[in-house]
């Protein structure tokens, strides 16, 4: 009888663990799903993104991200659109995509952000696969 209290034990801890763990699931896909929509109302009408770049580095409380940055095209200009946090940061317009990205970058490192680094993943709607390296800043 003191094995199966043990196993029934055991389990009981499990199941606490596993409803923890997608307690924690939950609330994440919750805070992207707020932070997605506050971007869409902060920043206006939303816009297709002309590209979608990753970028990775670490927060002012020294805590690592790794989130997407969009590219917008309007005009023939392009800017750079960020949010981590729920706090929105944009770029004026620049000719070229990357000069958008390397402006939110020096943003980000004002702000205390460091060890930042970007790579282009979408241009347009093509996938670049893994091939484009990384840009260090």
């Amino acid at each position: 009888m003191g094995a199966k209290s043990i196993a029934d034990l055991g389990i009981q801890v499990f199941l606490y663990k596993l409803v923890k763990f997608m307690y924690k699931i939950y609330f994440i896909l919750t805070l992207c799903f707020l932070q997605f929509i506050f971007s869409i109302i902060y920043f206006g009408e939303h816009m297709t993104a002309a590209e979608i770049y990753q970028i990775e580095g670490f927060d002012p409380k020294k805590r690592y991200f790794n989130r997407n940055l969009f590219i917008h095209k309007k005009d023939k200009n392009y800017l750079a659109q960020f949010t981590y946090e729920t706090v929105p940061f944009e770029t004026p317009h620049f000719l070229t995509p990357i000069e958008a990205v390397r402006e939110l970058v020096r943003t980000l490192q004002e702000k205390d952000f460091s060890k930042l680094r970007a790579k282009i993943n979408f241009k347009g709607k093509n996938y670049l696969t893994e091939s484009e390296p990384w840009i260090d800043f």
